[in-house]
């Protein structure tokens, strides 16, 4: 996991190709206007989702993992916890949905809070729980732009 302020994306542009891509992205899109939905980075190897949400209680969900796609995490605005904790041969409560991407877990976790001007980068090792309410519910927008993952 890579958690930092946007305004240092450049530190992490050359871990490889993708990453590059990714944060000039980040760098020449106006996030203040951004559209709800799905929007085209670099076919299906980089891509955005936006989404609005209310937070939920901590009790609520699943830890979520991926297997092929590195997530980083953009909040536009508001702010939440994310629960994370690294995958080390945990028991998937929901195996794996490869149309999908993805696999719970219900195990303990830490928690990060992602506030406004702040990123997450998770990579399949690290299981996470967005959307996790601070103080009281919150509604969120929230980038996240997926990276197709390959060993680095």
């Amino acid at each position: 996991m890579i958690f930092d302020k946007i305004e240092n994306c450049a530190l992490y542009s050359e871990i490889n190709a993708r990453f590059k891509t990714a944060f000039n992205y980040i760098a020449t899109t106006d996030l203040e206007k951004i559209e709800l939905g799905k929007h085209a980075i670099h076919q299906e190897q980089i891509f955005a989702l936006v989404n609005t949400y209310e937070t939920k209680n901590n009790s609520e969900g699943f830890l979520e993992a991926h297997r092929n796609y590195i997530d980083i995490h953009i909040m536009l605005s508001g702010e939440e916890k994310i629960g994370i904790t690294t995958l080390i041969g945990q028991s998937a409560i929901k195996k794996y949905d490869a149309k999908n991407d993805y696999e719970l877990f219900n195990e303990k976790y830490d928690t990060i809070t992602l506030k406004r001007g702040m990123f997450a980068m998770l990579f399949p090792s690290d299981l996470h729980k967005p959307g996790i309410t601070i103080s009281r519910t919150t509604k969120v927008k929230k980038l996240v732009i997926k990276v197709k993952y390959s060993h680095i």
